[in-house]
């Protein structure tokens, strides 16, 4: 999915480059070490779909949540950057879930909300849905949206362009879809909302993935203790 991410900066980046010159070719030399670091470069190991649903699983629990969830023991908060991401390899490629606090919502609101939701997406057609599950004193509201099918460059194993015989770049037809789960905590002024959102998957990707990402999911625990800070 990490390369998903990518694919409105690099558009924007081809856009860009068409109408520079190009760049003089490199040496010979220079070709010949690129080739040979590509040869040697050593290959990734990826878990495979059997490891990830029934492999080895670790007890994380979120950061600045008071959430707990169950992920394969190649998974990892990462804090590189201003948000936080929940991230690891899935049968497709790269799951990257980010993780907030939303701003409060008072109880008189929670319903007419729900409301809204309902009306924005009318449509339940797999694999869309609206669900809302009890987490023990807490509430989750379970959401995919499909998104309109969009044009998109392909891109080859290490992120880049591909571009046809005539050196034209090649597009694909992708549909997004937006997962999103959030956590309503109860809070004397209404409830607290913490959110998982997955970035950037398509419908292929969620077709190879779901039964793992449904799994995560569905392992989360509301944990009635101070949440955990950041480091």
């Amino acid at each position: 999915m990490n390369r998903l991410l990518s694919v409105v900066a690099m558009g924007l980046i081809g856009w860009t480059i068409a109408g520079c010159d190009r760049a003089p070719a490199p040496p010979p030399a220079a070709i010949q070490a690129q080739a040979q670091a590509k040869t040697t470069e050593p290959a990734e190991v990826r878990p495979t779909t059997q490891e990830l649903i029934s492999g080895e699983y670790q007890k994380l629990a979120l950061p600045n949540m008071p959430l707990t969830i169950r992920v394969p023991k190649s998974w990892k908060i990462n804090y590189t950057t201003a948000m936080t991401f929940l991230e690891g390899p899935t049968p497709s490629d790269q799951a990257t879930i980010q993780l907030a606090q939303r701003d409060a919502i008072p109880a008189d609101r929670f319903d007419p909300m729900l409301d809204r939701l309902k009306t924005d997406e009318p449509s339940n057609a797999p694999p869309g849905r609206l669900l809302l599950k009890p987490l023990g004193s807490a509430r989750v509201l379970d959401r995919i949206s499909i998104g309109k099918p969009i044009s998109s460059p392909k891109l080859d194993f290490r992120g880049n362009p591909v571009s046809d015989d005539k050196g034209e770049p090649i597009n694909i037809i992708i549909t997004p879809i937006s997962w999103t789960v959030t956590v309503f905590v109860p809070d004397p002024a209404g409830f607290l909302r913490y959110e998982l959102n997955l970035i950037g998957m398509t419908a292929e990707q969620y077709t190879a993935d779901k039964d793992l990402l449904e799994k995560i999911f569905n392992s989360l625990s509301f944990e009635a203790i101070t949440p955990t800070t950041l480091p």
